[in-house]
């Protein structure tokens, strides 16, 4: 599974693409609107996400536990006047990396940082997951909707 993530300070949105292999499982971008923020999947919809939401997602990821990331490459881009968000990001990166390491060996993890004309950030993820445990999480949700639907009516 690769995610990929790419925020420009200039258009205030973050592009987001989640791809299995190289079929895409989900294309879209945020934005921030009226302190929500707004998942935008296609053209006319999206879905609006409030703190609250976010709290109560944490418990339904955790079957997902199985997902183990491999590899992480990050590209900073970042103004020419804004020199302490490059320190800044060499530090946090730093630190960052001394706690994975210590925690997933394994983990490929690295980062550019340059100088430019606007400020950039761009993620690329890669990760393996158990297709047993993704299973059951679609089952369970699945199964769980059905409930819900039945039991209001």
């Amino acid at each position: 599974m690769n995610a990929q993530i790419l925020y420009k300070k200039n258009c205030e949105k973050a592009y987001f693409k989640i791809s299995i292999y190289t079929i895409s499982v989900l294309i879209g971008y945020s934005c921030i609107t009226d302190k929500r923020l707004a998942i935008h999947y296609s053209e006319k919809k999206a879905k609006i996400v409030t703190l609250k939401d976010i709290v109560s997602i944490k418990t339904s990821i955790k079957p997902l536990i199985d997902l183990n990331i491999l590899k992480i490459s990050n590209l900073i881009e970042v103004s020419k006047n804004n020199v302490p968000l490059i320190v800044g990001s060499v530090c946090a990166y730093n630190y960052t990396k001394s706690i994975l390491k210590y925690k997933k060996p394994y983990l490929k993890n690295n980062i550019l940082i340059k100088q430019g004309d606007n400020s950039v950030f761009y993620n690329k993820s890669v990760a393996v997951f158990n297709i047993l445990s993704l299973c059951l999480f679609i089952i369970k949700n699945f199964v769980g909707k059905i409930y819900e639907s039945t039991k209001r009516k």
